[in-house]
């Protein structure tokens, strides 16, 4: 979608332009890496023209996924889930036309970028839900990150089990949730022994936060600041 409306688009920039910014990780080109960041929608909005982008390239990853045979004769199934290759993975992966700076975080799970659904979680919902899961036999998870004042009470549980059954009555295929505030997981980095039981939840799993690497804690973190 960058390349779409800065290049082709809008012309603000040449293909050359843009290529260049990302073998230099956007060194010299801010400005440029701002206006991809800000200025072009991003997936997790609800953002028709985006999300049909990611359907396209969700069905067609899927579908040649599903020509595979494995070791032993049988079919290759599609998922859409990251764990923590979402982080080493990300080290391995150079700058992205999105704004992202190279060797950081990529999505989690079917989810947005951290930071960039800026519509909530009912517009977080509202793409994923476009994805067609019938293709993903072997798994595709959504993680929503939610503070605890937004659970709390009668009131907080009625809208999480609104969310839960919205979620699942668009068609969705799962979810789960890491209801924390931003100050415990600080703690839990500077005082790991009072901690040693505190779970978060990665696309599917659910690891100890203390036995993450100090990089992966600081993401997961930064992520943790921008809650509903």
């Amino acid at each position: 979608m960058a390349i779409k409306q800065a290049v082709f688009d809008e012309k603000r920039f040449t293909m050359d332009e843009l290529l260049n910014a990302l073998r230099c990780d956007f060194e010299g080109y801010e400005p440029m890496r701002r206006y991809l960041l800000n200025r072009v929608p991003k997936w997790g909005n609800n953002h028709p023209a985006v999300d049909a982008m990611a359907k396209r390239i969700a069905d067609y990853y899927c579908h040649k996924v599903h020509t595979f045979t494995n070791a032993r004769g049988g079919p290759v199934q599609a998922a859409l889930f990251t764990l923590t290759y979402r982080w080493s993975m990300g080290k391995v992966t150079g700058a992205t036309p999105d704004g992202r700076k190279a060797r950081t975080g990529l999505a989690p799970g079917v989810g947005a970028t951290p930071g960039r659904d800026m519509n909530g979680v009912t517009g977080l919902i509202g793409s994923v839900a476009k994805l067609d899961f019938t293709e993903t036999p072997n798994g595709s998870v959504l993680d929503v990150t939610l503070h605890p004042t937004a659970v709390k009470g009668d009131d907080g549980l009625d809208a999480l089990v609104s969310l839960i059954k919205t979620f699942f009555a668009q068609g969705g295929y799962a979810l789960q949730f890491n209801i924390f505030d931003v100050e415990t997981l600080r703690d839990a980095q500077r005082h790991p022994e009072r901690y040693a039981s505190l779970q978060i939840r990665l696309t599917g799993w659910s690891v100890y936060f203390t036995t993450l690497s100090k990089s992966e804690q600081d993401e997961f973190i930064a992520r943790n600041t921008h809650v509903w």
